[in-house]
């Protein structure tokens, strides 16, 4: 078990996210994984790498949710104008586009239910 995980080492670098500090020249650290070592030396570097991993990618995760909130958001109010009588000409200079891009960006879902 203990020469597996040893063996296994070298290629795990490849599938890793990249170190956010300097330390690869640490043995107990990034620099670990290209000479072999033990099962727990190998876990606790893909530990650490990947806790800096996880914390920018469930930052992407939650930027997404939010845009993707944002934007529907955005449709309800341009809808909510244009039932209010709002022109896409009012509509698009509110949101610093033309006209028509207004319309051909959020008239889709006016077009469907009308």
């Amino acid at each position: 078990m203990r020469e597996a995980c040893a063996e296994s080492g070298s290629s795990l670098k490849s599938h890793l996210p990249p170190m956010t500090t300097d330390n690869d020249s640490d043995p107990a650290l990034g620099g670990t994984l290209g000479r072999s070592v033990g099962c727990q030396g190998i876990i606790d570097t893909m530990s650490e790498r990947f806790a800096d991993w996880d914390k920018e990618i469930s930052l992407v995760i939650k930027a997404n949710s939010d845009v993707k909130v944002a934007e529907l958001m955005l449709r309800r109010h341009v809808a909510k104008a244009r039932q209010a009588g709002h022109s896409w000409a009012s509509i698009g200079f509110a949101l610093g586009i033309s006209r028509q891009a207004a319309q051909q960006r959020f008239g889709v879902d006016e077009a469907s239910s009308g």
